[in-house]
């Protein structure tokens, strides 16, 4: 059986604040208070990926998605010099898909 989402999340959270990306950042980051961005990612709304340092580049990337916005943070080893970036995605329209034939 696999762990509670929850706890799935909680484990996200930390890692993410490890790479250096508190929740207050990321909440204001994505423009809701902390107590939103706990509310949302609790419905599961809120998705957060980390992508671990390696030892050839020791750089993090926290990727926290909400909707259609997401907020990609690269996280060197100096927590001072952390990028931050603010990307929407953008869905094709019917009329713009490429058919097989």
């Amino acid at each position: 059986m696999t762990g509670h989402p929850s706890s799935n999340y909680d484990d996200a959270v930390i890692r993410a604040a490890q790479a250096g990306v508190s929740v207050d950042e990321m909440a204001g980051r994505l423009g809701l208070s902390v107590a939103e961005f706990w509310r949302y990612a609790g419905l599961g709304i809120i998705k957060i990926r980390v992508a671990e340092a390696t030892v050839d580049n020791g750089v993090s990337e926290v990727v926290v998605q909400l909707g259609n916005k997401m907020l990609i943070a690269v996280c060197p080893l100096d927590p001072a010099s952390v990028e931050y970036e603010i990307r929407f995605l953008r869905r094709k329209r019917s009329s713009e898909r490429v058919t097989g034939h």
